[in-house]
């Protein structure tokens, strides 16, 4: 039986967790968010890949994705590059890309690398409709090209 923690505590779990146990590779700091994202998938679609319901993973896998985008490290840099190569179906994508462009030049070798193969993450091989096409990137390459930021509202 999986137990959910209501959600009204989940973030301060997850702040509690990440004071403490600060993720060390970038592997480490994106399995928890990829963790939630695969349960979410397997919830939420069937082998033929028809939606079933909302996940109880989705908001967590939310709240993970966030923390990933603002850890403002070089740690950090590569976990928010290799995220421009996996599917988020709840995202559009553009809080990605704009996290992308905000960092700026030094970007830009880590998503060249990764455009040619993805680090391993302990998590392979990745389910179907996780691993994404990198459809994200040209964007993100010509917002940094242009220096462009996105208007935070």
């Amino acid at each position: 039986m999986t137990r959910v923690l209501p959600l009204i505590l989940l973030p301060a779990l997850l702040a509690a967790c990440r004071e403490h146990t600060a993720p060390t590779t970038r592997a480490a700091l994106l399995r928890p968010y990829l963790t939630e994202l695969i349960s979410t998938r397997a919830d939420e679609f069937d082998s033929s890949g028809n939606f079933r319901s909302p996940s109880p993973h989705s908001p967590i896998a939310a709240i993970l994705f966030a923390n990933v985008l603002k850890t403002e490290t070089p740690l950090g840099d590569s976990a928010v590059a290799y995220l421009l190569f996996v599917r988020n179906q709840d995202n559009s994508g553009d809080d990605l890309v704009c996290e992308v462009a905000a960092r700026g030049d030094r970007m830009l070798p880590i998503i060249n690398l990764y455009a040619g193969a993805l680090p391993p993450t302990g998590l392979e091989p990745l389910p179907k409709g996780i691993l994404g096409t990198g459809v994200l990137v040209p964007d993100a390459r010509a917002m940094i090209a242009k220096g462009e930021h996105c208007n935070s509202e």
